[in-house]
């Protein structure tokens, strides 16, 4: 924390105002963007440095000094951390788990009420489109199909949303330690 403080503090004041937090920061994103993948790091948007800038700065000086810029990092560096296991966790256990378990249940119902077989397969019917999928994809494909189809449609909307939540709780997290801190004074 105190190499990338010295790092952002480019006249040497001992403080960084708005504008050496903000490009400090983007930068540290950057760095750490090749190490955990650019979406588990996205950069946070110019009024949220500034609020978590004003939120952090406890003394209303217009400037962060060393103490408060490690609260600030605190505050980045668990969302982050937060966000690099979630989409972790997401990607490779939840989102498997919760798509064989909807095209199971999916399965099981449409046999229930007669609208697959049990014993044909839902590629083999007679359609002009399956026929096209039949006569370009191998059956181990057309088999897992909808599981594919299936997963990547909950990654495309669950994980987006997963770290949105992750990324408003570590927001509140900020906002809570400022009114603490307010009352402390």
């Amino acid at each position: 924390v105190d190499e990338i403080f010295k790092r952002m503090d480019k006249d040497g004041s001992g403080s960084v105002n708005k504008e050496e937090m903000y490009s400090g920061l983007l930068l540290l994103q950057l760095n750490l963007a090749k190490y955990a993948g650019p979406s588990a790091c996205k950069p946070p948007k110019r009024k949220v440095v500034d609020e978590i800038f004003d939120d952090m700065d406890k003394d209303k000086s217009g400037k962060i000094e060393e103490e408060e810029f490690v609260d600030i990092m605190v505050v980045l560096c668990s969302g982050i951390a937060s966000r690099i296991t979630a989409q972790i966790i997401l990607k490779l256990f939840v989102i498997p788990f919760l798509a064989r378990k909807i095209v199971a249940i999916s399965t099981l119902l449409l046999i229930t009420y007669g609208v697959i077989s049990s014993d044909v397969a839902w590629y083999a019917k007679d359609n002009a489109f399956l026929e096209f999928l039949r006569s370009r994809l191998p059956e181990s494909v057309l088999a897992h199909l909808p599981f594919t189809v299936l997963t990547m449609i909950l990654l495309i909307f669950l994980v987006p949303f997963a770290l949105d939540a992750i990324d408003d709780f570590f927001m509140d997290v900020a906002e809570d330690s400022k009114k603490e801190e307010t009352k402390e004074d």
